[in-house]
């Protein structure tokens, strides 16, 4: 009956003196129908009058729906209400273990007061557990790669508006000197996009470099990138240093020209070398959102932002990073997006935030993913 009556919550009973007035209501019929029902035996299967017996229950659970509603904010109720089951398993076990001890543990009042305080430590202990889980919990960042003049801006405006409903604060990863035509999305150069982006950044935004030019070449046969990865093309790998180091001080310089604090860096396709990692901890950028693990590591002096899916979804645990293209981002990707954050924007915390999970190296699950990612992307493009 009270699964019948369960969208009855989603209807606004905003006074509590209406509440109180229907339950008193129920408890009245209720009342009437007992009175005028035969014994009750559920164990046994007698029911009496089955038109009495239904009525009966449901102003039964009608009184007990409107009480909670009364009661809802009483925060000793949602302790109790989380730790039934072992309040149930135990209020009965504990004294049967007390009777074998014998006195003084033989008089009522003494073992209903070690029984309470029994409970009552059981209770202090699972929820001091709970909360230490909750800081495991799943996390997440939102990460929007490819800013740049020649972005589809409306498609930006659109996002935009979305992050903001949510209070989300993301990574934007924004390239200094565009000269990848692939990420060109209207004519004409946007004169005001650095007010945009300074204004992202004033809005608690935090701004990564993305590449330099954002333009890609065939990555040498036998060059390592830093992590594992089956793309063949790249802005860095291969690179010379001295060539890198221009690429990374000219865009830090683009930045500060713009007042622009690059808080981090991520290359394009997720390709670059060891030597880009030496470049940019040279030049003061610290942080890279790239790797494969479930929390912040640090590799090389450098610390490194996880992203090892793109696509938004509820985890376990762990710090997740998911990227989005809003240039050519499609209508149902922003009804994903608004539909996700509407259920766990809860678990959406800001770049600041995230480099508060940093414990250490990478770890040995993050290697295994790093592995099983690339064979699997590995098996797919042979396909």
């Amino acid at each position: 009956m009270g699964d019948l009556l369960k969208d009855i919550d989603k209807l606004d009973f905003k006074t509590i003196s209406f509440n109180i007035i229907i339950i008193v209501t129920c408890v009245v019929f209720s009342l009437i129908t007992t009175y005028f029902n035969s014994n009750i035996n559920v164990r046994l299967n007698e029911l009496g009058n089955y038109l009495l017996f239904y009525l009966g229950g449901v102003f039964g659970s009608l009184i007990f729906i409107f009480i909670s509603k009364i009661i809802s904010t009483f925060k000793i109720l949602e302790i109790i209400g989380r730790n039934t089951l072992s309040i149930y398993a135990l209020n009965e076990f504990i004294p049967l273990r007390l009777n074998y001890l014998g006195h003084p543990f033989g008089n009522g009042l003494i073992k209903k007061a070690i029984t309470f305080c029994v409970l009552l430590m059981i209770i202090f202990i699972k929820e001091r557990v709970s909360a230490k889980k909750g800081e495991r919990m799943f996390h997440f960042l939102i990460r929007l790669d490819d800013a740049c003049p020649t972005m589809n801006s409306k498609s930006w405006e659109k996002i935009e508006k979305i992050l903001q409903n949510y209070s989300v604060c993301p990574i934007v990863g924004v390239i200094p000197d565009c000269l990848d035509k692939s990420t060109s999305f209207q004519n004409k150069y946007d004169d005001s996009f650095w007010t945009k982006v300074l204004n992202w950044q004033i809005n608690g935004w935090t701004i990564f470099i993305h590449g330099y030019h954002h333009k890609l070449n065939r990555i040498p046969n036998g060059t390592k990138t830093f992590f594992k990865n089956v793309e063949t093309h790249s802005e860095f790998v291969g690179l010379s240093v001295s060539m890198q180091r221009n690429y990374i001080r000219d865009s830090i310089r683009i930045f500060k020209e713009h007042k622009i604090a690059a808080k981090g860096f991520f290359a394009p396709g997720h390709t670059f070398d060891a030597n880009t990692v030496s470049v940019l901890a040279e030049n003061g950028i610290n942080y890279i959102s790239d790797g494969y693990d479930i929390k912040p590591f640090i590799k090389c002096n450098v610390t490194f932002i996880p992203t090892m899916f793109d696509t938004p979804r509820k985890m376990p645990y762990g710090l997740f990073t998911f990227v989005f293209h809003p240039s050519s981002m499609k209508e149902n990707d922003y009804l994903y997006l608004d539909n996700f954050l509407k259920k766990y924007s809860k678990h959406c915390i800001s770049f600041d935030e995230s480099i508060q999970f940093v414990k250490g190296k990478q770890s040995l699950f993050g290697r295994f993913c790093e592995s099983i990612i690339f064979l699997l992307r590995k098996l797919r493009r042979r396909k």
